[in-house]
């Protein structure tokens, strides 16, 4: 794995160095933060609605949290904090910044398990009834799904190029293997970075782009034969899986007289760029 990340840590450099505040913070997730507070706030009510309880609802509102033996807390300790540590070390001291929630999914169901164990402890039964609801009420409210409309993109490229099919489309996946300059020349790996487009044609000209066309020196060599030779393409930005190029190409393309017009679908942009007034 260390050789891996060191003969690939130019393609993990993309996300920045964390700081102690993501560390602490990155487990930190609001659908049961909140249950527990709700939780425990509830169970305040309830064990002192007067500031003295007797001796029956006592015995009904004490912490029912099982305690956890050696082994099964070194077993969790293990699942939670090793990745976590692993990987905020790798990002601090090397080039290779891999300190991303998708790479710490492995630790996911300890820390569950913790936050299980955390709602347990609530010392009133009602009140660990409520904050159950609350998680599961949360995880509706709190939730989002990013919006990548890919087949309503490929409609509206498909529109714009129908009166010539063999004009390019330019596609930013935003897969980070975009960055590597060798994916780009090589034909079978571009397909990969061009992965949308099979399930949603484009066109018959595809054309896959660096992940950010600034700073990128492949950037004018993909172009030049494009601009301002067509009078007409299309570029599309999935921006949100980190592609950036239209701030960069858009100034270009008017300078040369191209005239753009842009669409969103969710988090996938698309810019048509004609010749003419």
């Amino acid at each position: 794995v260390a050789l891996a990340l060191a003969e690939q840590a130019s393609s993990y450099s993309f996300a920045p160095t964390p700081g102690l505040y993501a560390l602490f913070t990155i487990f930190v997730w609001p659908t049961p933060v909140v249950g527990l507070l709700v939780g425990f706030a509830v169970a305040g009510i309830l064990t002192a609605p007067s500031g003295r309880i007797d001796e029956e609802a006592r015995q009904a509102t004490q912490p029912s949290a099982p305690e956890i033996d050696r082994a099964v807390g070194g077993l969790l300790a293990v699942w939670v904090f090793l990745p976590l540590l692993f990987l905020f070390l790798v990002s601090t001291l090397t080039e290779a910044s891999v300190f991303i929630r998708r790479y710490l999914i492995v630790a996911v169901p300890g820390v569950a398990l913790l936050y299980a164990w955390a709602l347990r402890g609530i010392p009133s039964a009602p009140a660990r009834l409520v904050a159950v609801s609350v998680v599961a009420l949360s995880a509706f409210v709190l939730h989002e799904r990013p919006r990548d409309d890919f087949r309503a993109a490929a409609l509206e490229v498909r529109s714009f190029i129908a009166t010539e099919g063999a004009a390019p489309v330019l596609l930013a996946s935003g897969v980070i293997e975009g960055e590597n300059e060798s994916w780009l020349r090589d034909p079978a790996r571009a397909g990969y970075l061009n992965a949308p487009v099979d399930y949603y044609p484009m066109g018959e000209r595809v054309i896959a782009l660096p992940r950010k066309l600034r700073g990128q020196p492949l950037a004018l060599e993909i172009l030049e034969p494009i601009m301002p030779a067509q009078p007409r393409f299309a570029v599309v930005e999935w921006t949100g899986n980190g592609a950036d190029v239209l701030g960069w190409l858009m100034p270009r393309a008017a300078r040369l007289g191209y005239r753009v017009e842009r669409r969103n679908f969710g988090i996938v942009r698309v810019a048509l760029f004609r010749k003419g007034p």
